[in-house]
């Protein structure tokens, strides 16, 4: 585990406790990579165990390799932890290595404030006032969010039936098109069996609306301009003629939400049982959510209390990862979102996280990190290995689900708190313990 102190002025003081497994693991690492460079009488080269190496050249000859790649995992992983760039070379106090023991090591550093996520003043963090009427629930609420339930789930069990008539708004057509651009074809111009939703805004402005009266068969040409914001160079505020060629028109056909319904897609027998479940499922979420906001704005309150650095590099950096679990959260992988919206994924990555709306939620984030740090250390909150392990467990019942059983659940938390992890899983179990507090002896006004 890791302890933070500090010192005066701009120093602080790790230390960092190393299991001795995870020390050992290391140090076999290294005689792996290591021991075909040994000559060990009575063993051909690379064959010798590492007990006769280290009995023939000291038993710490494998520790200096292990020790670099500790003070690696772990003084590195603290700064990224702490949100902190240090201003120099650290000080390092390294004592040998006890067999059979942990490893504890320390490092001292000068923090560069001006780079660094710094809390400058901890202003009050108990008893951070909230009315909670701002975040109460009501019937309209879920109301509304009931029918937009329902309206999707129509969506998702609709048809779609080919028609012999105009297109319209709405509806979904097979076209053939090919792009020009003065006259010559542009890459990614040209698709054959395209499918598309007319006002869906799928496709560049003007394009969609102009298919609207065509019939199967029809031909067509229309002209469209580019967007002076296009992620492409080459076309931004250009002018295109695309030629279209209608091969089907599907309009979407509605399910009527009645008990025949409920009973071939839930369930339940009728509808009004269908629909209450919906609703008490939304009614939950909904409460669920309102206390997030609730508590998230107890956290902001309590930021605002307090004097945060926030450094503009570690903001973009922050922005970044938002904009990465955003894209995740689509379910698509960055390369097949770039094939949607266009753009390399650097690109892509950098559009989005230059969003104010992401970076503002960006220095949130790290405002609120940075003080949870500080009331950790603040309270001097410390952690058995018994609470960090049931933690380390929620953590991982939370990733894999109810699908692991108890035996291998003891065996995956095992493995993460013998390594390098056990830090990890410790640090950010007292930020939530910070977290708790601040939210706990807050005042809730009705």
């Amino acid at each position: 585990m890791t302890t933070f102190e500090k010192l005066e002025g701009n120093q602080v003081k790790f230390t960092f406790n190393v299991p001795q497994n995870h020390v050992e693991s290391l140090m076999d690492e290294a005689y792996r990579k290591n021991v075909s460079h040994f000559n060990i009488p009575g063993f051909r080269k690379g064959k010798a165990p590492r007990g006769m190496i280290e009995k023939a050249y000291g038993d710490k000859i494998f520790f200096g390799e292990a020790l670099e790649k500790i003070f690696e995992q772990y003084y590195y992983s603290a700064l990224d932890a702490y949100k902190i760039i240090p201003k120099n070379e650290p000080e390092q106090d390294i004592p040998s290595m006890e067999d059979g023991a942990d490893f504890t090591f320390s490092v001292v550093v000068d923090i560069d404030t001006e780079k660094s996520v710094v809390v400058t003043k901890l202003g009050e963090y108990k008893g951070v006032e909230v009315n909670k009427s701002e975040f109460a629930v009501s019937d309209e609420m879920v109301q509304e969010e009931l029918n937009k339930r329902l309206e999707q789930i129509k969506k998702e069990n609709s048809r779609q039936i080919s028609v012999e008539r105009e297109v319209k708004d709405g509806d979904t057509v097979n076209i053939d098109y090919s792009g020009s651009v003065n006259g010559e074809k542009f890459e990614g111009g040209t698709a054959e069996g395209q499918t598309l939703v007319i006002g869906s805004n799928t496709f560049i402005p003007g394009f969609e609306e102009q298919l609207i009266g065509m019939n199967v068969g029809d031909e067509r040409d229309i002209t469209v301009k580019f967007p002076e914001e296009y992620h492409s160079e080459e076309l931004k505020g250009k002018e295109a003629i695309f030629a279209i060629k209608l091969h089907n028109i599907y309009e979407t056909e509605l399910p009527e939400l009645n008990d025949e319904f409920a009973q071939d897609t839930s369930e339940f027998d009728t509808f009004a049982d269908y629909e209450a479940s919906i609703k008490s499922e939304i009614a939950e979420a909904l409460q669920a959510s309102a206390k997030n906001a609730m508590e998230g704005n107890i956290l902001h309150k309590a930021c605002d209390n307090s004097e945060i650095s926030v450094p503009e590099d570690f903001v973009k950096s922050e922005a970044r990862k938002l904009a990465e679990q955003a894209i995740s959260r689509m379910g698509m992988t960055l390369e097949k979102f770039c094939e949607v919206v266009g753009g390399t994924p650097d690109e892509t990555i950098e559009r989005f996280s230059e969003q104010a709306a992401v970076k503002e939620q960006a220095a949130v984030n790290l405002k609120i990190g940075a003080l949870l740090t500080e009331v950790a250390y603040a309270e001097k909150m410390e952690n058995n290995t018994e609470s960090v392990r049931e933690y380390t467990k929620e953590f991982v019942r939370a990733y894999f689900g109810d699908n692991m059983n108890e035996e291998a659940m003891n065996n995956t938390v095992d493995s993460m708190l013998k390594s390098e992890k056990y830090d990890y899983f410790e640090f950010n179990q007292r930020l939530e313990e910070a977290q708790k507090l601040i939210i706990s002896s807050a005042n809730i006004t009705e």
